[in-house]
């Protein structure tokens, strides 16, 4: 019995070194005959995945598509559009303090960290009995930081007056009970998209909640609705402005206010408010 295995094992030893002895003769017959072709075939294939996968700078109107359908030269003016707007509007951060100060605290110290997105921040006081002071606001003096102190409480105006304040072309409101961090970037995103109209998110009840307070009329050129900013919004300073002067025109004024039926001009532009809160 051992003996069959002895041969067993020496037969297979005998047929595995004949094997690839024969591979080794052919391979090296086949490779002396045929080295030259396979090489020049091996550097054409070289060259044809280097030019199908690069893309060389200097060839100015390529279209070359990427995964997402869009050539390179259309994703770089979209990135080279970004980045202007996005120098041109930055963002000043705006707060109202009346009687909640852990809430202005929470979020200044959310904006002061976020400063690639809130270069300045402007806090109003409405609280006429109470003088805020940066001690309040447990932080030390920081010039990138502006409080107002107002006389009288002007409420839901001061959102605006602070934003004619701003250095920067637009401004970010948020209430001072809501945590901004899961959607500030993506908000200041769509804005960029859009900067000459308001930018402002909510949760899906209050949006639908919104929408029975839009109006059109196409008779007397209305065209209005209501924004719920107070969760965060972002609108440009030029509307703030434009906003304010609406507000003083037809809404201090019986006359004045009489008269948003007439389709008068007015700053160059017609009648059509739209109210934010």
């Amino acid at each position: 019995m051992n003996g069959k295995k002895l041969y067993l094992r020496y037969i297979n030893a005998s047929f595995s070194r004949e094997f690839f002895t024969y591979i080794n003769m052919n391979y090296r017959r086949y490779w002396n005959r045929y080295k030259f072709r396979i090489i020049f075939l091996l550097i054409i294939f070289l060259i044809l995945y280097i030019f199908l996968t690069s893309s060389p700078s200097n060839v100015k109107n390529e279209k070359i598509l990427s995964t997402t359908g869009f050539s390179n030269i259309d994703i770089q003016y979209e990135l080279n559009k970004y980045y202007q707007l996005k120098d041109e509007y930055q963002l000043t951060g705006i707060l109202l303090h009346w009687k909640r100060i852990n809430g202005v605290r929470a979020l200044v110290k959310t904006m002061l960290e976020y400063r690639d997105l809130f270069p300045n921040i402007i806090i109003w006081n409405n609280n006429p009995e109470k003088q805020l002071t940066f001690q309040d606001l447990l932080i030390d003096n920081n010039t990138r930081i502006k409080i107002v102190n107002s006389n009288t409480n002007i409420k839901d105006q001061a959102k605006y007056r602070a934003c004619e304040l701003a250095k920067t072309k637009a401004c970010f409101y948020v209430d001072d009970d809501w945590d901004i961090r899961m959607y500030v970037r993506s908000l200041y995103s769509s804005f960029l998209l859009e900067p000459t109209i308001l930018h402002a998110i909510t949760d899906q009840f209050t949006y639908f909640t919104n929408l029975m307070w839009t109006f059109f009329d196409k008779s007397i050129d209305l065209h209005t609705g209501f924004s719920w900013i107070g969760c965060g919004s972002i609108y440009s300073r030029e509307n703030a402005i434009r906003h304010l002067k609406y507000l003083n025109y037809f809404l201090d004024s019986a006359e004045n206010r009489g008269n948003i039926r007439s389709r008068i001009q007015f700053d160059g532009l017609n009648s059509e408010i739209i109210y934010f809160l």
